[in-house]
């Protein structure tokens, strides 16, 4: 629990001491005498479990991990309740593959159809700046690479018949399946994959029926989310001033790289390994920007001045009209990007590191028959 270990105690056996009765207390915890704060509560399978080869994996989490927060508050009564009935502070859930899988014997009994193969590809899931609010698949595993996924198979009503876990690439092939129209469920083993039963159908054959079943159905991509996200960034010569990092170009050897939160604090701190990358983990999504950081100190972000035209219409009042808007937004809050003659170029925190954009002049260009808006970054 927490940063440190504060107890470990067995849950409520499955039989009363007679040995027959079952409990209604089985799996359950109860916990007394803990100080306010925030506790991070673990559960594993008991030692004879493992003794006896039994496998067991976690099913749901709290924000991508193994343990599951409870805050606790003085006086906190032996119940939680945030929306709706009360209940259990923390319910942590379990699945055993031996299990699901002697199910699908109950399927597959003299005459039954059990001939048919269901395979895809799990992937990453995207999405799309807003406003766009479109999700789409990354096409590769590779963000998963760090993790075992899995994968099960059932009735959409009822319980699930066949387990089977993913090869490196993120395939899965389930075979000799019965026929039906199924749905799948994906999660993993360090429980960073957001656990769906609910988006994949497996609609083998006709609505409703048996009939005209695929005798191999392909789902191709299962785009996935994971709980956190996972930033990555490079800093390096711009040889070129293009903006654009290339094998070709040295990397900045550590240099501290640090996130933000829109209101200055720090978030996360880092700093680039000898090639100039610098990756963060895990970072929780916050529904909000985030701003990553760079070293001033020693280099500029923006090696050379640069001079940006925003052409705009010869008639002074909509010149004026177009370069207000412009102006403000290059003095905006934080995180913000700087959007002038198609170039985009960051805006740093203010208070921290003030890249100004300078109001330069107006003037008029005969060749181009404009209002020109010079400006320098620096």
């Amino acid at each position: 629990m927490s940063n440190f270990d504060v107890g470990m105690i067995l849950t409520c056996p499955k039989f009363e001491s007679d040995g027959t009765t079952l409990s209604p207390l089985a799996g359950q915890v109860v916990v007394k005498n803990l100080w306010p704060g925030r506790y991070g509560v673990a559960a594993n399978p008991g030692a004879d479990r493992i003794g006896r080869g039994e496998e067991w994996v976690q099913t749901n989490t709290l924000d991508g991990q193994k343990a599951h927060d409870s805050f606790m508050r003085i006086g906190e009564p032996g119940y939680f309740q945030e929306f709706g009935p009360a209940g259990y502070h923390v319910t942590i859930g379990f699945a055993n593959p031996k299990i699901i899988n002697d199910r699908i014997a109950g399927l597959c009994g003299a005459g039954a159809d059990c001939t048919h193969e269901v395979k895809g590809h799990v992937t990453t899931g995207r999405m799309s700046r807003t406003p766009d609010e479109r999700l789409y698949g990354s096409g590769t595993h590779d963000a998963f690479a760090f993790t075992q996924c899995y994968i099960s198979l059932g009735d959409p009503d009822g319980a699930d018949f066949a387990f089977t876990k993913c090869d490196d690439q993120g395939n899965f092939d389930f075979k000799g399946v019965p026929a039906g129209n199924w749905k799948i469920t994906t999660f993993d083993q360090w429980n960073d994959q957001v656990v769906d039963g609910i988006t994949t159908a497996v609609g083998m054959c006709d609505p409703g029926t048996t009939n005209n079943c695929a005798k191999v159905l392909d789902l191709g991509e299962v785009a996935v989310h994971q709980w956190q996200a996972n930033i990555a960034t490079r800093t390096f010569f711009d040889t070129d001033y293009s903006g654009v990092s290339t094998d070709a170009k040295p990397g900045l050897a550590l240099i501290a790289t640090n996130i933000r939160f829109r209101d200055g604090s720090y978030s996360n701190f880092n700093s680039t390994d000898l090639n100039g990358y610098a990756t963060f983990n895990e970072v929780f999504p916050l529904f909000n920007w985030y701003v990553i950081e760079t070293d001033n100190t020693r280099y500029k972000v923006l090696p050379r001045r640069r001079r940006l035209r925003q052409f705009v219409h010869r008639k002074r009042a909509n010149a004026q009209r177009y370069h207000k808007p412009l102006y403000r937004q290059n003095r905006s809050s934080l995180g913000q990007f700087v959007r002038m003659a198609g170039i985009l170029r960051p805006v740093l925190l203010p208070g921290v590191r003030k890249e100004a954009v300078r109001r330069r002049r107006k003037r008029w260009d005969p060749r181009t028959r404009c209002l020109c808006f010079d400006a320098a970054v620096r």
